[in-house]
């Protein structure tokens, strides 16, 4: 699994394993090929600012923390041919 250690605490940390990835995993199911923010947007309207902090910042770059947890959440996915991406900021899930 990707880390996140050192990047600022938010609560929707705590749901990526589980809860996130399954959002994520039905929201994909449902909408094959949808857009990069749209699922940020998706995760922002389901977990709520108080769980997702959008006014945070990542310190490794100039966006919200929860995009970052949400592209490693994806990624992990990916890693483990569960999601797939163009390269183009479109994801789904992956075909077997």
């Amino acid at each position: 699994m990707s880390e996140i250690h050192h990047c600022p605490y938010i609560p929707l940390k705590n749901y990526r394993t589980n809860q996130l990835f399954e959002f994520i995993h039905e929201l994909l199911n449902e909408n094959p090929g949808i857009q990069l923010q749209e699922i940020y947007n998706q995760v922002l309207e389901f977990f709520g600012e108080e769980n997702c902090c959008p006014e945070l910042l990542c310190p490794h770059g100039s966006e919200p923390e929860y995009w970052h947890v949400v592209r490693l959440t994806l990624w992990d996915g990916k890693d483990n041919n569960i999601f797939d991406s163009d390269g183009e900021g479109h994801w789904r899930i992956k075909d077997l």
